[in-house]
């Protein structure tokens, strides 16, 4: 039996959190998408979602970022309190000044950058361990990504009055993980 179908016999229903498929090597996780916004500027704001493919250590993590204007990106950083930093940097291995990556796996790519009516629309998708992502979640305030170019840095988060159901889902989303390798 699938977790997910025991998680709901005890009235634990994430199904509305999560899609998972059947697929030749195990199982594809798809986690819906969730809001981020950014509390000190509004005309910014996104989503994610995360998609974990059992058979692999790292995951995907798809954002949509919504700024006023168009951004030139060059790096990611997935900030977590006190002390976890996830730095993502783009797949064509570009150099950054002095900043070192010491985890190769992390990296992320801009799927696109398009204008919608009122904002630009960000699309990156960003790669690392699902380790990290349980260490992010385990905080007590939440996760920031930060999104660097030349143009500044954008901050999104989970916002603060959701980050305490976020963590309860997303603890009971990664013991599915978990078991169901």
């Amino acid at each position: 039996m699938v977790l997910g179908q025991i998680f709901a016999a005890q009235g634990k229903d994430l199904k509305d959190r999560y899609i998972l498929r059947v697929i030749p090597n195990g199982y594809q996780y798809f986690v819906v998408p969730f809001i981020l916004e950014n509390p000190s500027n509004k005309s910014q704001s996104g989503q994610a979602d995360i998609t974990y493919l059992s058979y692999e250590e790292d995951l995907t993590m798809n954002v949509s970022a919504y700024s006023p204007t168009p951004l030139d990106i060059d790096s990611v950083v997935i900030l977590s309190a006190p002390s976890k930093r996830i730095v993502l940097y783009p797949r064509e291995d570009k150099h950054l000044g002095n900043v070192v990556q010491t985890e190769p796996t992390n990296s992320f790519t801009i799927f696109f950058v398009e204008k919608e009516k009122k904002h630009w629309h960000h699309r990156i998708s960003c790669r690392f361990a699902i380790d990290d992502l349980r260490t992010i979640y385990r905080a007590k305030q939440p996760y920031q990504i930060q999104i660097f170019s030349e143009q500044g840095k954008l901050c999104l988060q989970v916002p603060p009055k959701k980050w305490a159901q976020e963590q309860k889902d997303f603890t009971d989303i990664l013991f599915i993980f978990n078991k169901n390798k």
